[in-house]
């Protein structure tokens, strides 16, 4: 479908400039959180390399949003908050394999602006992409 007064085709939530600014504000954010709080790598190397690949993937999803055609950037950006997000529950619940000292340590100094920005990272991509193409009409 194209937009008449353009003449180009229409925008769908995926395109939307603001939804894709407050996301890729919300992932440089869960980027820089996972960055500065870097576990050793001597300690736990393997949390250490699962907050890397957290603070690669939403920097990943911020170049892709910034593309023309954004849909891949929404899928990885907000797929990565959303496995992040559900990093620190599980972290906090039942323990990840070999680190247990997480668990019931809810009030983490990081870990509740982290849960808010990849919060509202997931939440726009699943409204920007859990929806049809746009209205004929």
């Amino acid at each position: 479908m194209l937009d008449k007064s353009l003449n180009k085709p229409a925008a769908g939530r995926a395109e939307q400039p603001l939804a894709r600014g407050v996301a890729a504000a919300a992932l440089v954010a869960g980027a820089v959180i996972h960055l500065v709080d870097l576990p050793p790598s001597s300690i736990l190397p393997v949390l250490n390399a699962l907050f890397i690949a957290s603070a690669v993937g939403m920097l990943l999803g911020v170049v892709l949003l910034a593309r023309p055609a954004p849909r891949l950037g929404w899928l990885i950006g907000g797929g990565t908050a959303f496995l992040t997000f559900l990093g620190y529950v599980v972290s906090r619940t039942t323990g990840l394999p070999g680190i247990v000292s997480a668990i019931g340590e809810w009030f983490y100094p990081l870990g509740i602006p982290s849960l808010i920005v990849e919060g509202i990272a997931f939440c726009l991509a699943a409204w920007a992409l859990l929806t049809g193409p746009p209205r004929r009409g």
